[in-house]
């Protein structure tokens, strides 16, 4: 059992070495398109349409479709071809190839890929477990979830490309990330907005717990501290005890 897991992760780390960001943009631009053509002709597969089965909405615990959590990763949800989705996949798209371009001197290429990965499914779990809860449904495109992750991870590193935009980055995402709750929040789409805040709150840990920095809001420091503590005497437990009671066995 424990070679098939080292095998397993060899295989997924070469195919991951391969794989760059500029190729996760071209697919997610292709499979876009091609979804919402084929939605647009009203052609279903298993009596859905192609949107139900790939994008992350209820039937991921209706109807146990869990690979939503990974298609949806691979998909940016457009109503229909038209001049303004088109526009949105491709701002959403550049966006994306930006945040990695910037991100990849920091973590690595392979890495980053694995973090959009991350937190794209994170905020998704969270999204279908607020519909659970709720008894309501919605569509998540996890791409959109992880791109907003990224970008609250790109704001917090030096060097980013906001300089070109903004003496002062911080406002500038935050107003972004105003009008984008905002506007989810004003046409009753509750769970999106619930998922777009948890998105930033996973991208903002990990840049605090994994990355060691600190967010550009001082008033946040001393929090900030309080959450590395936690993290670090969290992360000595799973070393010390947990992995090494592992080991053992």
């Amino acid at each position: 059992m424990q070679n098939l897991y080292y095998r397993t992760k060899r295989f997924a780390m070469r195919f991951l070495n391969t794989f760059t960001s500029t190729k996760l943009v071209q697919i997610i631009a292709v499979i876009s398109v091609v979804v919402a053509l084929l939605d647009s002709f009203g052609i279903t597969f298993f009596k859905y349409n192609l949107s139900d089965l790939l994008l992350l909405n209820k039937l991921a615990i209706k109807k146990f479709f869990i690979w939503q959590f990974f298609t949806s990763l691979l998909l940016v949800d457009m109503i229909s071809i038209d001049f303004s989705s088109i526009i949105d996949l491709a701002i959403i798209l550049l966006f994306l190839r930006l945040f990695c371009k910037d991100i990849s001197p920091w973590i690595g290429d392979t890495k980053c890929l694995m973090l959009y990965a991350f937190f794209g499914i994170v905020p998704g779990i969270v999204a279908v477990f607020l519909m659970s809860i709720f008894h309501t449904n919605t569509y998540i495109s996890e791409c959109s979830l992880a791109t907003l992750a990224l970008a609250t991870v790109w704001c917090m590193l030096p060097n980013g490309s906001f300089v070109a935009f903004s003496s002062k980055p911080k406002w500038l995402f935050l107003i972004a990330l105003f009008f984008t709750v905002g506007s989810n929040l004003f046409k009753g789409l509750y769970i999106n907005a619930a998922s777009y805040i948890a998105s930033v709150l996973v991208g903002y840990l990990y840049v605090i717990c994994a990355l060691g920095r600190h967010s550009p809001f001082d008033s946040l420091y001393d929090l900030e501290v309080s959450i590395k503590k936690i993290y670090f005497h969290m992360k000595a437990i799973w070393e010390w005890k947990i992995r090494t009671l592992f080991r053992r066995k």
